[in-house]
C-alpha cells in the first residue's frame, strides 16, 4: 500500500509549524519505546504517537505477530503501557510468546478538551480526522521497521479503547485477525464490512461507567453478544458456558460462524474479592491471567481456551418465556432440591431458593424490567424482564 507522506521518527526537534494532537501527554516522548508518525495535510503538519514494546526474543529474520492495545478516554500511551504492559504484565506475556505490542496515543480533541478515540470510518486519508485510517497507517509504520506478520495483527482496547476496537472489527476487519474488548461498549449500529473476525469480550457486572446491563446511551452485553452472533453468522445454539473461579466468572463460548469465527464472553462478578467494575482485569481466571486468555484466544484459531472445569451445556435447564413479563417457568431435569440464585446486572443477589420440581413457576413481578442471571450449579442463564 502506498504510504505517501507519512514518516516515522523516534525523536525530533520541531523547526516548523506542527499541529500537536497530544498536548496533555508530553511524557510520552521520554518513553524508550516512543515513536511518532507525521503527515502533511494542506498547510499543516500533523503528528500521531505510539509506544512500542519489542519482545526480548525478537528476531528481525522471523515474522512476528503484533498486538495493538488502545487506552481509555483521557489516557496517555506511556502511562497505559506502564499500567497494563508493566504492572499487569502484558509485556511479559509478549516476551514469553514473542509478539510486538503497540500502545497508540489517542488524539487531543478540542470538543471535549481531552484525548480520546473516535470510532467510525469517515473515509479520507487524514491520520488525525480518521482514527481507522490512523490504525491502518500505524500497522504499516511498524511494519516498516519490524518484520510484522500481517496475518497475525490483533487489536484490543479498554473502555473508550474498547469502543475503538469494536469499530475496527466492524469497519476494517481486513486489517486484523481478532479483536478483544475489556470494559468497552459497542457504538457502531452497523458493520460496513462483510468480513468477520473472532471477538472476545470481558466485562464486569458492577461496571457503572459502561454498564453491563446497558442504559440509554450504551447497549447491554447481552445485546452486544446478539449483535456479534448475527453479524458473524454464529449459531446461538453453539453456546457452551461454565462458571470459573468458584462462580466469580461466567464464561460463554460460541463457535461455527463465518470464516470459522467465534465469540467468547467473560462476565466477571468479582475480582480480587471486590465487585468487578470498570477495570482492565488482572486476577487469574482458572489459572490464566486475562492477558494470557486474550493472547490464547487470538492464537488458538477459535479453539476453546483450556479450562480445568468441565464445560456445561444448557440441556438440563430452560427458562421460558424469555424475555418475560412477570413469571418464568423453570424447567430442569434431575435438579430437584438444588439451590438456585437470581442476580441483577450489577451482580446483586435478588432472590434464591430451592428447585421444588422439574417444572415450577418463578414469580418475579416485583422486580423492575432489566437483565437478570439465573444460576443453578455451574449453569447460568440470562433472562430479560420487559414492561
Amino acid at each position: 500500500m502506498q504510504r505517501g507522506i507519512i514518516i516515522s521518527v523516534v525523536s525530533v526537534f520541531f523547526t516548523f509549524s506542527l499541529i500537536a494532537q497530544t498536548q496533555n501527554c508530553l511524557q510520552n516522548i521520554n518513553h524508550p519505546g516512543f515513536n511518532s508518525m507525521f503527515q502533511v495535510v494542506g498547510s499543516d503538519t500533523i503528528f500521531r504517537e505510539y509506544i512500542l514494546h519489542e519482545p526480548a526474543s525478537y528476531d528481525a529474520s522471523t515474522s512476528t505477530p503484533l498486538l495493538i492495545n488502545f487506552h481509555g478516554f483521557g489516557g496517555c500511551a506511556s502511562d497505559y503501557e506502564e499500567y497494563v504492559g508493566d504492572y499487569y504484565s502484558l509485556n511479559s506475556v509478549a516476551d514469553a510468546n514473542n509478539f510486538l505490542v503497540a500502545y497508540p496515543q489517542a488524539a487531543w480533541r478540542p470538543d471535549k478538551e481531552d484525548t480520546y478515540w473516535e470510532p467510525g470510518d469517515i473515509g479520507g486519508s487524514d491520520i488525525y480526522a480518521n482514527d481507522i485510517y490512523f490504525v491502518e497507517q500505524l500497522i504499516l509504520d511498524i511494519a516498516d521497521s519490524y518484520n510484522v506478520d500481517l496475518s497475525m495483527v490483533y487489536v484490543v482496547g479498554y473502555s473508550n479503547g474498547g469502543m475503538m476496537t469494536y469499530s475496527i472489527a466492524c469497519n476494517r476487519p481486513d486489517l486484523v485477525s481478532g479483536a478483544g474488548i475489556v470494559s468497552g461498549a459497542l457504538l457502531d449500529s452497523d458493520c460496513v464490512s462483510d468480513n468477520h473476525v473472532p471477538i472476545i469480550i470481558m466485562h464486569g457486572v458492577a461496571d457503572y461507567v459502561l454498564p453491563y446491563a446497558g442504559n440509554q446511551y450504551y447497549q447491554s452485553i447481552a445485546e452486544v453478544t446478539t449483535f456479534w452472533l448475527n453479524h458473524n453468522d454464529i449459531p446461538a445454539s453453539s453456546q457452551l458456558s461454565t462458571t470459573l473461579n468458584d462462580g466469580d466468572v461466567l464464561w460463554e463460548s460460541y463457535s461455527g460462524g463465518s470464516t470459522n469465527t467465534c465469540l467468547n464472553v467473560y462476565t466477571v462478578y468479582e475480582e480480587n474479592d471486590e465487585e468487578a467494575g470498570h477495570v482492565w482485569f488482572s486476577e487469574p481466571i482458572d489459572g490464566l491471567t486475562p492477558n494470557e486468555i486474550l493472547w490464547d484466544f487470538f492464537t488458538e484459531n477459535c479453539s476453546p481456551v483450556n479450562t480445568n472445569e468441565q464445560m456445561q451445556t444448557e440441556a438440563n435447564l430452560s427458562l421460558i418465556p424469555n424475555p418475560f413479563f412477570d413469571d418464568v417457568q423453570v424447567n430442569s431435569l434431575g435438579q430437584i432440591g438444588k439451590r438456585y440464585y437470581l442476580y441483577n446486572g450489577q451482580g446483586v443477589l435478588k432472590q434464591s431458593g430451592n428447585i421444588l420440581s422439574e417444572e415450577f413457576t418463578l414469580s418475579l413481578e416485583d422486580l423492575p424490567a432489566a437483565l437478570y442471571f439465573f444460576k443453578l450449579g455451574n449453569t447460568v442463564e440470562k433472562i430479560l424482564k420487559i414492561d
